[in-house]
């Protein structure tokens, strides 16, 4: 349908722009899960050796609604660049991070991890 085709013009053109709120927001939660599914895809045997049950809460976090403010974050960015990297403890920190930022959005679960070395984390 033209109407469908006229939510994505934006992307064609920039001189069109993108006006679609809802289409972006969904975009962006889409690609954020997809960042952690091919992380934990890579790493889950990685995150299990270091300790226990943030894997599984992670997966868990992909099973639910997750709102845009929490994906719109740079934690999303640095699991990017993480996978890139392969850095071990790049790694470790941005599964940490991720974990904890999406409790700070009400995911429940329960977990502990060793990190290798001592990292900031920001709230």
């Amino acid at each position: 349908m033209i109407t469908e085709d006229l939510a994505y013009e934006g992307f064609a053109s920039p001189k069109t722009g993108v006006d679609n709120t809802p289409l972006l927001e969904m975009l962006i939660i889409d690609h954020g899960k997809q960042i952690v599914e091919t992380f934990l895809q890579r790493y889950t045997s990685r995150l299990e050796r270091s300790g226990s049950g943030l894997a599984p809460t992670l997966k868990v976090w992909l099973q639910t609604d997750a709102p845009y403010d929490a994906v719109c974050n740079f934690t999303f960015g640095d699991m990017y660049s993480a996978l890139l990297s392969e850095q071990p403890d790049e790694v470790d920190r941005c599964a940490a991070a991720l974990a904890i930022r999406m409790h700070a959005f009400g995911l429940e679960g329960e977990w502990q991890f060793q990190l290798d070395n001592p990292v900031s984390f920001l709230f």
